[in-house]
């Protein structure tokens, strides 16, 4: 079926401000889409984000080496609560409610030196409206960056448009 696809680029950057990103857009778009990349965070370390513009709702996996899952993340926002989620998730999907264009950070991953000094293998996989993100090191197995990620804000019916989903290289020196 048209609605499932995997697709991958390799990223070779190194960012050298918190505003300069490279990597994956999916662009249904300019106030509808999905970037994955690599760029620096507020404290200049090396990461990859994964972010959407045109709202959504997800219950999907932060995963990474030392991360906490949704459960623990939850009983530290809120002890008393198992099941309330991620509490910066909530913050991130009212703000999306309130203003459909905004731009919400789905995951952030940091990157070690020898990461971020290396060649990226970026990877996308759909199935319908849900999507995973992962990324690959060298020959290494790819690591999950984001999974089963709300994608309906690339759909048609919800953006508008007629020309599907464009998937290709993103490249920017202001990041917002």
């Amino acid at each position: 079926s048209h609605t499932c696809f995997t697709a991958s680029a390799v990223v070779d950057f190194r960012p050298r401000s918190q505003d300069e990103l490279a990597g994956l857009v999916l662009l249904q778009d300019a106030q509808h889409c999905l970037v994955v990349g690599k760029t620096l965070d507020d404290s200049g370390q090396p990461v990859l984000t994964l972010t959407r513009s045109g709202g959504g709702n997800d219950a999907y996996t932060i995963a990474q080496a030392g991360s906490l899952t949704q459960t623990e993340a939850s009983k530290t926002a809120n002890p008393a609560s198992e099941t309330s989620g991620l509490a910066a998730e909530a913050v991130d999907l009212a703000a999306e409610a309130t203003d459909p264009a905004a731009t919400t950070v789905i995951a952030t991953i940091p990157l070690t030196a020898g990461e971020a000094s290396q060649s990226l293998r970026l990877i996308v996989s759909g199935d319908g409206g849900r999507y995973d993100f992962s990324y690959q090191v060298g020959n290494d197995e790819p690591r999950p960056v984001a999974t089963d990620v709300d994608a309906t804000c690339l759909s048609t019916l919800r953006a508008g448009g007629y020309i599907g989903t464009m998937i290709g290289l993103y490249a920017t020196l202001c990041k917002e």
